[in-house]
């Protein structure tokens, strides 16, 4: 039995022997007096336990290692996932959960203080006491990123104390997939991933999330098994399969805790649904590159031979910011911006172009290149005469004619059918406009305010004006409501006459003016109006439920209302002898 720490001691003894310099700079050096020169020139003996050992102790073996690997001088401090792999491992050895996790304990355990909430994961979410598939698959994932990076005790806590409030489901899959973008972080301190926050993983419980999360969750699941049964089928490689299931959890994670920029991947997923048909995709390719470290993949490169090279190889080899195509300055030529067209063995052509004048054209002597650099300046530019007059007659100055249209043509109907003070009143508490006297004459009110083009989408409104092949909408001006003296703001009589639901309460109805062949909605009275009178219009609620109700002959809400003010007008109108008569 050879246990990893004897490995590295085996490698560090070669390293001595060859004068190997270490991590901070300085040559493997101890003095020839020390056992370890002992050790290389004469050799040492080996201490071999019997198979039968092993068989007797199943633990043994692998505490030695623990042990040694440790205790060395070479040791490094496990993280979570170790010590949780040490657990599950002792525990499938015939140990029990609490002396596996004593074992696992034992040694330069930095994370000590993680180990209840470890244990509580490998119990809960570890995948189960045959083989502990999630906990493998976190240390196999974690492998290929040469992830050692520690969670920390609060972070792992908060990871297995997740209340999620479901009783069916305790989400053991997102906690896998946070432990491992944890384990895969680009940024930590102090040998702590610092990808995600315990403030992350609560909001993850949140009433507003439950839907995402149960999809996520859902989707996490059921890719599990898929990888599972093609690990049985075996149609594709194990390695393969392992990091497209971790990049899908990873994502899957950085999604839902909304930290999708904070990964490895530069490419940002905008739905789950965009996560799963990567994955998909992904799984079915198994040579699909490592997408997960994008950012650090090294370009292309090709071999060249220098020593056959021509001069314009050589000279593009060493001005590598020299890219055919591409934009340049010189001092020597001021602000002008060259473009480089050609290069030969002797020279390099670049090319400025002027708004009116000639193509000029400068020959560049190879060595004479690192003095040009490259700029994001633009070379002089002109517009194209059909673009000039297409632009020129823009369909957005064609829309802004119209809209100017309908705002000047708003503005005269206001002053053609403008109502004074003295007939009409604003009133505050409860708001509304009034008539000041009896008022048998039509008064029409029309909507001054501001015109703009009407969404698509936009509801159905009366204030609504077809001009210029487009619908425009028109909207308040802000009103004075206070009745401020000194206010900078108006008082428009349309937007203060209110709706009523009661058709026997209707004094003004929906028509319309023509002004300047522009069709404008505006209010009028069908019927004089008398002294105090508040001016309402029929809800459009109300005229929807009238017009539900009415009688098979059809019917519109506001002729009703037209001839029902008219009467009531006339009834008022006549002498009190003859309303006694009726």
């Amino acid at each position: 039995f050879l246990s990893l720490a004897g490995s590295h001691s085996v490698a560090f003894l070669r390293c001595l022997q060859a004068g190997i310099q270490g991590p901070e700079g300085y040559h493997v050096a101890i003095a020839k007096s020390d056992p370890a020169w002992r050790a290389i020139e004469q050799g040492w003996c080996w201490i071999v336990l019997a198979a039968s050992i092993e068989e007797a102790m199943p633990q043994l073996p692998n505490f030695i290692q623990h042990a040694a690997n440790s205790s060395n001088s070479i040791s490094k401090a496990i993280n979570e996932l170790e010590v949780a792999l040490h657990v599950a491992t002792a525990f499938e050895k015939g140990l029990s959960l609490p002396d596996a996790i004593q074992q696992a304990s034992q040694g330069d355990v930095r994370c000590r203080a993680s180990v209840p909430a470890i244990a509580k994961f490998v119990q809960n979410f570890g995948g189960g006491s045959q083989g502990f598939p999630l906990l493998h698959f976190l240390a196999n994932f974690g492998k290929q990123f040469n992830a050692t990076l520690l969670v920390g005790t609060e972070l792992m806590s908060t990871l297995v104390s997740l209340d999620f409030k479901q009783a069916t489901c305790i989400f053991p899959m997102l906690r896998v997939a946070a432990w491992a973008t944890m384990l895969t972080s680009p940024k930590s301190q102090d040998g702590f991933s610092r990808i995600l926050s315990t403030n992350d993983l609560q909001k993850l419980k949140a009433p507003g999330m439950l839907d995402q999360v149960t999809q996520a969750e859902n989707m996490l699941q059921e890719a599990w098994k898929v990888q599972q049964d093609l690990l049985v089928e075996q149609t594709h490689h194990a390695s393969h399969l392992t990091k497209c299931f971790g990049r899908f959890a990873v994502r899957v994670c950085l999604f839902l805790t909304n930290k999708r920029r904070a990964g490895r991947e530069t490419k940002h997923w905008q739905s789950l649904q965009a996560i799963l048909t990567a994955y998909t995709k992904e799984i079915q390719d198994s040579s699909a590159g490592d997408a997960i470290a994008d950012h650090s993949m090294t370009p292309n490169m090709q071999v060249t031979d220098v020593l056959a090279a021509s001069n314009k190889t050589i000279a593009m080899l060493q001005n590598n910011h020299m890219e055919l195509g591409k934009l340049y300055t010189a001092k020597d030529h001021g602000a002008k911006v060259f473009k480089l067209t050609d290069v030969t063995d002797d020279h390099a052509t670049m090319t400025h172009k002027p708004l009116f004048q000639d193509e000029e054209e400068v020959h560049v002597p190879l060595q004479k290149l690192p003095m040009w650099k490259a700029t994001k300046a633009m070379m002089p530019m002109l517009c194209p005469q059909d673009l000039a007059r297409e632009g020129m007659t823009a369909k957005l100055l064609l829309e802004e004619r119209a809209r100017s249209e309908v705002q000047l043509a708003l503005h005269r109907a206001a002053e053609k059918h403008h109502v004074d003070a003295q007939t009409i009143a604003f009133g505050q508490n409860p708001q509304g406009l009034f008539a000041i006297k009896t008022i048998r004459k039509t008064i029409r009110l029309v909507p001054l305010g501001t015109v703009n083009k009407a969404k698509s989408t936009a509801k159905e409104t009366k204030l609504l004006i077809q001009h210029g092949g487009h619908s425009w909408t028109i909207g308040p001006f802000r009103q004075n409501a206070q009745f401020e003296a000194d206010s900078a703001f108006c008082l428009i009589p349309y937007f203060w006459c209110k709706p009523t639901s009661e058709t026997s309460e209707v004094t003004m109805v929906h028509s319309t003016v023509v002004e300047s062949g522009i069709t404008i909605p505006c209010l009028e009275n069908p019927a004089p109006l008398e002294q105090h009178q508040p001016l309402l219009f029929l809800a459009a609620h109300a005229e929807a439920s009238e017009a539900d109700h009415s009688e098979p002959e059809p019917s519109e809400a506001e002729p009703k209302a037209k001839a029902k003010a008219k009467a009531k007008a006339k009834e008022q109108s006549e002498p009190p002898s003859k309303r006694a008569k009726k």
